[in-house]
């Protein structure tokens, strides 16, 4: 069953090439492993037969005998209370060393590989016991005494000759532990050189198969990014041919729903403005009509004079509308030019004046220049909307200060007034457009002025600041860039060569 699914299996060329490089992979794992362990062993019994010495182990079981015998041979024909307490101290550290030694030679690798001789079997039995026997003896007292010197005597010259075929059997086992030891190291280089051959042959042809593979790969991947380039160009075209259409369309609804916002908010404002105004004009115009003959020519003057003022505010009103039009179309026009800025300024002044007969305006326009260049009709509707509102909120009789500095290469103009003031925390909004302060509740406006103002300081590269104190009374200052007269030439000239062009 397993070889019908076999056979029935989609084999392409790519996954017999996957096939193979992963039996490639798992082959180099397994034998790198087989050959990692061999490798392991070897390096083990190498460091085991390298970490032991058995010459030195058992020469050193020897010389220590023969220390032990050379201090036995102290005073023996004494009492035991008369012992040399020197000779008693250096018998028990020569007695301490040599059992050291005896149990060093009788565990471990030492014993693994000499238990098998003859004499390692005849020796160290004996010597267990005679260490046994001596311990046991001084057990009962803290210094060495003559039973205990007696069981040591037991270690005579025959021992003695026995310990010496130990040795030499130790430089034997040595001289063969050598050898093993050489075989193992040949046998871990045959074993490195195999497991390298192994890699790099593995590793040549997993190449060999990656490369098939992966050329396979880029051929399949270079056709198929061909294919999808043109599937994304395709895309991508229509998707921008809709996204235009798109933006057209959004753009015209854009246009008509902003058209309509305007035509709402113009229609709105000016019905709201325009209503108190045309009211006054009508009553006073009423009221002339039905006593013209009776009333005193004072009243008729101070009648029309309400008129007039109220006709110039509408009129400042409807001009500010359309200046606010023209800057939200982004269609205002900046014409600048070489013109009198103080006598300009001037002749502004005194139409306020005329027309707000009831506030006292002073001036200090010395510092102002007489060679400007600007937008006049900008600079008025700046000045126009500053004045009327230092009008507007401030009471009758109160005064509107004109005044006018140098600041470096700029002038300053301020326009300040005695009115009801604007809150610290309301002046950052102050030149949004349909903002208006707190302190205006019940005073006409349309909040369009101020914005209009910043916007054509900004048109001749100036700024505009505003301070104030709530009762007291506002101060909007401008500072305008002024330049020489050099410069202006060479701007005109400039302006003149575009202009033919």
């Amino acid at each position: 069953m397993l070889r019908s699914i076999i056979d029935k299996r989609p084999w392409n060329p790519l996954s017999i090439t996957l096939a193979l490089m992963l039996a490639s992979l798992i082959g180099c794992i397994v034998t790198s492993g087989l050959l990692f362990v061999k490798r392991e062993r070897i390096v083990q019994s190498i460091t085991q037969s390298g970490s032991e010495n058995f010459t030195w182990a058992f020469n050193q079981l020897r010389v220590e005998y023969y220390r032990l015998t050379m201090t036995l041979d102290g005073p023996r024909d004494h009492d035991l209370s008369e012992l040399d307490v020197d000779w008693d101290k250096a018998l028990r550290k020569r007695y301490e060393i040599f059992v050291s030694r005896v149990n060093l030679v009788d565990h471990g690798t030492y014993r693994q590989n000499m238990e098998e001789t003859s004499i390692y079997q005849s020796v160290l039995p004996f010597l267990k016991r005679v260490i046994a026997e001596t311990d046991t003896r001084l057990a009962a007292t803290k210094t060495f005494n003559f039973p205990a010197i007696a069981a040591l005597d037991t270690l005579d010259d025959r021992f003695a000759k026995d310990l010496d075929e130990l040795a030499a059997k130790a430089v034997e086992a040595d001289s063969a532990r050598l050898g093993k030891m050489r075989d193992d190291l040949t046998s871990l280089q045959v074993y490195e050189v195999a497991n390298l051959a192994f890699q790099l042959i593995l590793l040549i042809a997993f190449g060999a198969v990656a490369f098939i593979g992966l050329y396979r790969l880029d051929r399949q991947r270079r056709h198929l990014v061909m294919s999808a380039e043109e599937l994304k160009a395709a895309r991508i075209h229509a998707e921008g041919e809709a996204e235009a259409k798109r933006w057209a369309l959004q753009r015209a609804l854009e246009e008509e729903q902003r058209t309509g916002r305007l035509q709402r908010r113009f229609v709105s404002m000016a019905s709201h403005e325009f209503r108190t105004p045309l009211a006054i004009i009508d009553s006073s115009a009423q009221r002339i009509l039905r006593k013209l003959d009776s009333m005193p020519r004072e009243e008729v003057i101070e009648r029309v004079d309400g008129i007039r003022h109220t006709v110039a505010r509408m009129g400042n009103l409807i001009e500010t509308m359309l200046e606010a039009g023209r800057t939200e179309d982004g269609k205002t026009a900046f014409n600048p030019a070489l013109f009198n800025l103080q006598l300009h300024l001037a002749k502004i002044i005194k139409q306020q004046r005329d027309i707000s007969p009831h506030h006292r305006f002073t001036e200090d326009l010395r510092a102002v220049p007489v060679s400007f260049y600007g937008d006049e009709r900008l600079m008025t509707q700046i000045l126009v909307n500053l004045l009327s509102n230092a009008v507007k909120y401030s009471p009758e009789g109160g005064e509107v200060h004109i005044g006018s500095t140098r600041a470096g290469d700029a002038v300053e103009i301020s326009v300040s007034d005695q009115g009801v003031g604007i809150p610290e925390v309301e002046i950052p909004n102050l030149f949004e457009v349909f903002f208006r302060a707190s302190t205006s509740a019940g005073i006409p406006g349309t909040g369009l002025g101020l914005d209009l103002v910043r916007k054509f300081v900004e048109l001749h590269n100036g700024t505009i600041r505003v301070s104030s104190k709530v009762h007291q009374g506002t101060t909007f200052t401008f500072a305008l860039p002024v330049r020489d007269l050099s410069e202006m030439e060479s701007v005109d000239a400039a302006t003149t060569s575009v202009t033919a062009r």
